[in-house]
């Protein structure tokens, strides 16, 4: 049995399909899965706390895979569960809401960096340098999903992920042998 919550999401992508995030209103949600205002109020404080709870819902599991798991086959996921709901998360870049999108990406960036730089290059990289690197190559994944996004989601992520791949690890590499000098 769905949660509300779920009730609440399913619907809302399902308005998405017809409609532009702009002009979705709570009622249009409520309506379709048979549920009141007040039940949504209960549960979200406005339609984009509804968007923040769906990603973080979906990109937490992503974040949560095995610690062996490549870090770009977290990225990897977030590609392909970001071309499942391409509907949605279209309507959502091209709103007002954009920024919830770019925020959600980049705490989802930062977590999965922050883990294998600290694991893999605590030792050889100064914890200053670590964030920074972090921060750069976050705004550089990020930038890159947004783009493929604003492009209609057309290429291969897969060919994208295997290019940010190649160039975070010879940027690391780079630095670790930077910083050992």
């Amino acid at each position: 049995m769905e949660s509300t919550k779920q009730q609440l999401a399913k619907a809302f992508e399902e308005v998405l399909k017809s409609k532009s995030l702009d002009k979705v209103t709570i009622t249009d949600i409520t309506d379709l899965c048979g549920l009141n205002r007040q039940t949504f109020y209960y549960h979200f404080s406005d339609v984009n706390d509804l968007i923040e709870w769906i990603f973080t819902c979906h990109l937490e599991s992503i974040t949560e895979m095995s610690p062996n798991d490549e870090w770009a086959d977290k990225f990897r996921a977030v590609f392909q569960f970001m071309q499942c709901k391409a509907k949605m998360v279209e309507r959502i870049y091209y709103s007002r809401s954009r920024e919830i999108l770019g925020d959600i990406l980049l705490r989802l960036s930062r977590r999965t960096l922050t883990t294998i730089l600290d694991e893999r290059y605590a030792q050889t990289i100064e914890k200053n340098d670590r964030r920074m690197i972090t921060e750069f190559y976050s705004y550089a994944i990020v930038g890159t999903m947004l783009d493929w996004i604003k492009a209609g989601m057309m290429d291969n992520y897969l060919n994208i992920v295997v290019r940010i791949q190649i160039m975070v690890h010879h940027g690391l590499t780079a630095v670790a042998r930077y910083a050992a000098n």
